[in-house]
């Protein structure tokens, strides 16, 4: 349980920090930006943001910051799951 609890933190302080570093960005940051994810910068959800999510969880094992492997869904309250899914 604290794996999935550092996990939400993690991505807890990533999303704060993502939205404000985007509006101070040169332009061109941006437009590089909006090259690599496309026009919905800050997709919401999580089938929207599985991709990051599991580069977060990687990043977190290969730093030896998790104990164990979980999956994803398991950080997620269930009824969440679904929330935004396009």
């Amino acid at each position: 349980m604290a794996n999935v609890f550092a996990c939400s933190v993690a991505v807890g302080l990533l999303l704060a920090a993502l939205p404000a570093a985007a509006q101070t960005a040169p332009t061109s940051s941006r437009q590089q930006e909006r090259a690599l994810r496309g026009d919905d910068l800050w997709s919401y959800g999580f089938h929207n943001n599985r991709r990051d999510l599991e580069t977060l969880k990687r990043h977190l094992h290969e730093q030896n910051l998790l104990q164990q492997d979980f999956a994803l869904e398991e950080a997620f309250v269930p009824s969440t799951l679904e929330t935004f899914r396009q």
